[in-house]
């Protein structure tokens, strides 16, 4: 892990230099300051890192965000749901979650290792991510962490004016997904009726993309 204190955040060789600093530029105008950088060491497709940003006057949560995901376009369907085919993950957690270099436990670092690997999958795989899509953990799914029921995450275009795009520095436009963990209630729910059925659930309950390790359960409320 990389801490971000004005100096520039090392990377891979293979790293787009120009498409991180854009990247994080436009993440941090939407979300606030990086202070971390934590980066994958493995062979990947593509070098993917995780940027964490701290709660502060701009967004009052811990957020997390990819870069590397879109170096690369995703092999889309020639329908265009997939838009230009480039995008980037990120979650968001409560201000009490703290990531840092000291931080360690399965129960605190799993949002870090589910952006990773879903951000080598789309290259890995030659596959593709959009909004809507669920990813269980195993199947059937287990917990996402021991402290949680949790298990799985859809992705979906994170809340609030402006934040669903970037642009991309090559041209065309980074779609931003947010990654919304579900119970394994719900992502049957979402297989069986559909994304928006679920959506218009958690509009109802007030349930964000904020984590939340122990929340109502929507695939029990009608």
């Amino acid at each position: 892990m990389t801490r971000r204190d004005g100096a520039a955040a090392r990377r891979s060789p293979r790293a787009d230099a120009a498409l991180v600093r854009s990247v994080t530029a436009q993440m941090e105008a939407l979300v606030g300051p990086v202070k971390y950088v934590m980066h994958d060491r493995s062979d990947g497709p593509v070098p993917i890192s995780v940027h964490v940003v701290p709660p502060n006057p701009r967004r009052a949560y811990t957020t997390l965000f990819t870069t590397g995901l879109s170096e690369r376009r995703m092999s889309v369907p020639p329908c265009g749901c997939g838009g230009d085919g480039y995008a980037e993950l990120m979650i968001t957690l409560p201000a009490s979650w703290t990531i840092e270099p000291e931080t360690r436990g399965e129960h605190l670092t799993w949002p870090v290792a589910w952006l990773r690997d879903l951000a080598l999958y789309p290259h890995a795989s030659h596959a593709w991510l959009g909004s809507g899509h669920t990813i269980p953990n195993g199947d059937p799914p287990v917990p996402i962490a021991p402290d949680t029921a949790l298990a799985g995450v859809m992705l979906l275009p994170p809340r609030g004016r402006g934040t669903r795009r970037i642009a991309h520095p090559r041209g065309g436009e980074i779609a931003l997904l947010a990654l919304v963990p579900l119970y394994p209630g719900e992502l049957e729910l979402k297989l069986r009726e559909g994304a928006e059925a679920l959506v218009s659930r958690m509009a109802l309950y007030n349930v964000s993309e904020v984590v939340v390790r122990r929340r109502v359960d929507l695939s029990r409320r009608a």
